[in-house]
């Protein structure tokens, strides 16, 4: 069984980290522009442009729409956005690791603005079968899991400086927030 395993390196190197404290949506809106448009943007500039308040910033009230305009208007409309509704995993696993390829994903996460920069597949290992090495090599890993990997620009804590700049998360478990609505959007912006 092939295990398929990608990194954006542009997405990636136009993560901008260590961000300013809570500005992850003028910072996210900035990444999008500079991979699309091959544009930098100052986060100060992003936010003079679009009338955002250092207030308004800091205190999380711009959502997925304030991220989806903002690239609009800094990119006089050239960058097209769809919100995603990946509730069917299988069907929509393909073509999210395409997005991840050739287009920009965006991630609302509760509280929080950033993109996703790759995704990898491994084998499914139940606990109690962890030291069983029988199928290795073989075709019975016939379940995977899926993980993407968010490019993280935000150090919210000391101890998050060792977490790194890759932040794996569960493609199921992302689909279960999507569905639940909780504060959670996955956008794909392209030209």
């Amino acid at each position: 069984m092939k295990y398929d395993r990608y990194i954006n390196n542009t997405v990636l190197n136009n993560c901008r980290r260590p961000q300013r404290k809570n500005w992850c949506a003028p910072i996210t809106v900035g990444e999008v522009i500079e991979n699309l448009m091959e544009r930098h943007i100052s986060i100060d500039d992003i936010a003079k442009s679009m009338n955002w308040s250092p207030e308004a910033i800091t205190e999380g009230k711009l959502g997925t729409k304030s991220i989806i305009d903002g690239v609009h208007k800094l990119s006089n409309n050239k960058i097209k956005s769809k919100v995603l509704n990946p509730s069917d995993i299988e069907e929509h696993w393909n073509r999210i690791k395409d997005h991840i390829k050739n287009k920009v994903l965006y991630y609302h996460e509760p509280g929080h603005h950033l993109l996703i920069c790759g995704y990898v597949e491994e084998p499914l290992i139940l606990k109690e079968d962890v030291w069983d090495h029988s199928n290795v090599g073989k075709t019975e890993y016939l379940c995977k899991r899926r993980w993407l990997i968010k490019a993280e620009h935000n150090v919210k804590t000391p101890e998050g400086v060792d977490q790194g700049i890759f932040v794996p998360l569960e493609y199921s478990k992302l689909c279960e927030i999507l569905k639940e609505r909780k504060n959670s959007d996955l956008v794909l912006f392209y030209k």
